[in-house]
């Protein structure tokens, strides 16, 4: 199914396409500009953008999400975190990460709740989570670490299950 664009602005003017005058401001801006106008934009189910010039000519995008979707590679599995492969622009990878712990609070209804874990230390952060779906919880959810244990605290409505993974802040910084 194709979503249609309701404007599009050319040289900082918006032109609503679907008006019923929209052709007569496009062919203005055209001929103000010396250039080609747009006739129509359509998003198309592939997430590929259409343009339809004023000339008869037009334009297809490829996928405006990417092959991969937004960038991200394809895989990876619950707990492990992007990284950079190598110096080059947009070499990511999925990666386990080194020394990393996992805790799996199960469902959670009420908080602060504390989970005590075998190598959890105060210089860990989380690397990775799920949330249960619709999840219960408000912006403030914390995770604090501590010797051998884990602390979630903040704001829940109802009941969300979780699991983190956690690494040393240290193995993040060194990157």
């Amino acid at each position: 199914m194709s979503e249609y664009i309701d404007n599009v602005k050319l040289n900082g003017v918006s032109i609503p396409i679907r008006d019923s005058d929209a052709q007569q401001k496009i062919a203005q801006m055209e001929q103000q500009s010396g250039g080609n106008g747009i006739e129509s934009a359509r998003m198309n189910a592939d997430d590929s953008l259409t343009l339809e010039f004023t000339d008869g000519t037009s334009f297809t995008t490829t996928s405006l999400r990417g092959a991969t979707g937004y960038g991200m590679p394809t895989g990876g599995s619950a707990g492990q975190i992007l990284r950079k492969r190598s110096g080059s622009n947009y070499d990511i990878e999925w990666n386990s990460p080194a020394d990393a712990v996992t805790v799996d609070f199960g469902t959670v209804s009420s908080l602060p709740v504390t989970k005590n874990v075998a190598g959890a230390t105060a210089n860990m952060v989380v690397a990775a989570y799920e949330l249960g779906t619709p999840t219960a919880f408000t912006d403030d959810l914390t995770v604090t670490t501590g010797s051998g244990s884990v602390t979630l605290s903040g704001s829940i409505t109802g009941s969300s299950t979780v699991k983190l993974t956690l690494i040393s802040a240290d193995a993040v910084n060194a990157g």
